[in-house]
């Protein structure tokens, strides 16, 4: 049995009678497995850069992490940013490494980690295929999701 999904809605996707996860239960399964934590905002000269550490609890290799980044500190104006950014070599289950994320222009000065805010939305494999897959589409990357699972 094959039903069109409903991602909007939350409601469960069949594909020939195995029902899937919604994307709202593969994000909350995703944030309990890939952990980030701010490290560091260093200036750049075309823009500044993130520096976090992802750690992997997935039983998989991440390949590409989707993230949302805000800078909300007490200077104006309100820095944010969204995208896929692959990991060279992936990311091996049960390992942890920094990682960098480059905002599109220069904070304020005197900008801290602690002002920033960032969001997991989304992983993929080796092949950037996405497991939760409901983001803006990413030019040149597969459409379809990974068949992995959230577990582990």
């Amino acid at each position: 049995m094959k039903a069109a999904a409903c991602f909007i809605c939350g409601m469960v996707q069949f594909s020939f009678g195995v029902a899937e996860a919604s994307p709202e239960s593969l994000r909350a399964c995703l944030n309990d497995k890939v952990t980030l934590s701010v490290l560091d905002v260093e200036r750049g000269k075309h823009g500044d850069v993130l520096v976090y550490e992802a750690q992997n609890g997935l039983p998989w290799t991440v390949g590409a992490i989707y993230v949302y980044i805000a800078y909300l500190g007490p200077e104006r104006p309100l820095v944010r940013t969204a995208g896929a950014y692959p990991i060279k070599e992936g990311l091996a289950p049960g390992t942890a490494r920094q990682l960098r994320a480059r905002f599109g222009r220069k904070l304020p000065e005197g900008a801290r980690p602690r002002d920033v805010v960032l969001e997991l939305r989304d992983v993929a494999d080796h092949e950037r295929q996405f497991l939760v897959g409901d983001g803006p589409a990413v030019v040149g990357w597969p459409e379809t999701r990974t068949t992995q699972e959230c577990s582990g």
